[in-house]
């Protein structure tokens, strides 16, 4: 690549960068839509100045990403066991190098940030229904907030920005909370709080972000409701989430909880997190228990054919079955049979091209919960029904 190559990328996710770090510049439009050719085009100029930042972390490699052994799964069920390590939550936990940060993003000017500080609100200021650390209590609403819904500010962080450059620039001021030592697993820190500043040359401002409790608080499973940690919290500003331009300390009050264990370090797959947050979890064997035999309605998907009354539904969940692995030990799951396996009885008609109705779904129903003489002959009646209603509407369309 010409080393002074500027590269304009167009997508809507992130995507592998190894290739990035031989271009001069890189400008990325996600889907920029209708009018994305004029504003490219005032972006590379100057006329305008890139304002946005990144709202997801691009890793320098697919396999960096905790789901990279589990997705696709190949199997009916894909696990969700990530909990927050999700997006730069993992990969700044768990320490992996990325392409570029989360939140990351360049102007043509540079903004200085300086001079912070992290005042308290006075919990006399706060409303009643955060006093005593616990932030679902008497007068707030069940999700730690007051009762008039709005959050309660703990505290309010102060700094100066400060435009380095000769011409107007902005900048999108970050704030993360960590909680070192906490007793509770979390990320290294969370995105709690930022601000849009736009200066002239030279020009500083003084910029505030609150912190209410939702920055602190987490849900205690004991007492069904939400709390907060005591101890200290680092509050860290900068321009993206690697970045540890300034750096304060502030005290909460509330709940001290019991030390943590050693924290071993940050899972980097689903697997490993499954594995420490479920180890009793486990893959039940091909050959379990029978399945309860029960009635089937029109809402049941064609996969609980396993608990149909009648050998005739079993059977056919057996052969369903039995294309499914095969699929599945090819490498290449089908997802005509996914699908099917999944649709509920209802979809059958709807899938048929018209030859089969409802009536005649109900039938197929009957004859699964073993009421074979009953769906037989609701089968035919609609069968019949539904052919001589179709010959009245062709005589009909005829004599037009």
């Amino acid at each position: 690549m010409n080393p002074r190559t500027a590269v304009v990328l167009a997508a809507g996710a992130p995507v592998e960068l190894g290739w990035a770090q031989g271009a001069a510049a890189l400008l990325h439009m996600h889907l920029a839509g209708q009018a994305g050719g004029q504003a490219v085009a005032d972006l590379l100029t100057g006329a305008a100045e890139p304002g946005g930042r990144l709202a997801r972390a691009h890793a320098r490699s697919l396999a960096d990403h905790p789901t990279a052994d589990s997705f696709p799964a190949l199997g009916e069920e894909a696990v969700y066991a990530e909990g927050l390590r999700v997006g730069y939550r993992h990969l700044d936990t768990a320490g992996i190098d990325v392409g570029f940060p989360f939140g990351f993003g360049l102007g043509y000017g540079r903004v200085a940030l300086a001079d912070l500080r992290v005042d308290p609100v006075p919990s006399a200021d706060r409303p009643s229904a955060d006093r005593t650390g616990e932030a679902a209590v008497d007068g707030a609403s069940a999700d730690g907030a007051p009762t008039d819904g709005a959050p309660v500010t703990l505290a309010v962080a102060h700094l100066t920005a400060t435009n380095a450059s000769d011409r107007e620039t902005g900048e999108i001021i970050q704030l993360y909370v960590s909680r070192p030592g906490s007793a509770i697993e979390r990320p290294v820190h969370e995105l709690q709080g930022f601000a849009r500043v736009e200066l002239g040359p030279g020009e500083s401002q003084e910029v505030a972000i609150e912190l209410t409790e939702r920055a602190f608080r987490h849900y205690d499973r004991d007492r069904e409701a939400w709390a907060i940690e005591g101890g200290d919290a680092v509050i860290t500003v900068g321009r993206h989430s690697r970045d540890r331009a300034l750096e304060a300390t502030l005290h909460l009050e509330g709940r001290v909880l019991a030390a943590a264990p050693a924290d071993p370090a940050a899972p980097r797959t689903v697997a490993e997190t499954a594995q420490r947050a479920m180890p009793e979890a486990r893959h039940f064997a091909d050959d379990a228990a029978v399945a309860e035999r029960r009635e089937l309605g029109l809402n049941d998907p064609l996969r609980d054919l396993e608990h149909a009354r009648s050998p005739l539904g079993r059977g056919a969940h057996r052969v369903l079955t039995a294309l499914l692995r095969r699929a599945e030990r090819s490498g290449k799951p089908d997802l005509n049979l996914l699908f099917l396996h999944n649709m509920p009885f209802r979809a059958i008609a709807k899938m048929s091209g018209g030859l089969l109705g409802t009536d005649e779904v109900r039938g197929i129903v009957d004859l699964v919960n073993g009421h074979h003489l009953a769906g037989l002959r609701r089968i035919a009646r609609a069968a019949l029904t539904t052919r001589t209603a179709s010959r009245s509407l062709a005589r009909e369309i005829e004599g037009r």
